[in-house]
């Protein structure tokens, strides 16, 4: 005997999201790094005489950016680097950050119809979503973990009309 107790979305913070599409912060020094503190590549700022290189301190001074993988000084590798830039600022200032979206759904099964035991079957999950993406992009992903947890209860010989039942309750968690 089984059945389905409940279903539920979750959104999870990414605790460790991958960054490397905008870049990386580093201390090595590149003409076409962004100086941290001036927020402008170093190629501009050394045309100033008065410019010198930041002195080491606990964060890193430079900004190596991804740039599109445009060709570095171009007026594009300029323009999506300084983009790239901001982004990974925005990040690191908590103006957003990366998360998660799976849904789950709480089974439980029992020989004897008394003696039940809980299992926990989900969608595979889908991580490194922008948190200040457009909530149409959101509920796209929720339904998209929805329909691939759909698929998992069938597998586990749920019927259309059983899972269908538990997804009127669905419920949202915010973890």
């Amino acid at each position: 005997m089984k059945k389905i107790n409940k279903i539920y979305t979750k959104t999870i913070y990414d605790e460790l999201p991958d960054t490397s599409f905008l870049g990386k912060y580093t201390d090595e020094v590149n003409d076409w790094y962004i100086d941290r503190e001036q927020g402008e590549y170093i190629a501009i700022l050394q045309k100033d005489e008065d410019y010198e290189l930041p002195s080491k301190g606990r964060e890193y001074r430079f900004f190596n950016p991804c740039a599109g993988g445009e060709e570095e000084g171009t007026e594009d590798y300029q323009k999506y680097g300084k983009q790239d830039f901001e982004r990974m600022e925005s990040l690191n200032n908590g103006n957003w950050f990366f998360m998660g979206i799976e849904t789950i759904a709480e089974v439980h099964t029992s020989q004897d119809g008394k003696n039940w035991l809980i299992n926990t079957l989900s969608s595979g999950g889908l991580w490194g979503i922008e948190s200040d993406s457009d909530n149409s992009y959101i509920e796209e992903v929720n339904n998209e973990q929805i329909n691939e947890l759909k698929t998992v209860l069938k597998e586990y010989g749920f019927s259309t009309k059983e899972i269908n039942k538990a997804l009127k309750s669905i419920e949202h968690k915010d973890i």
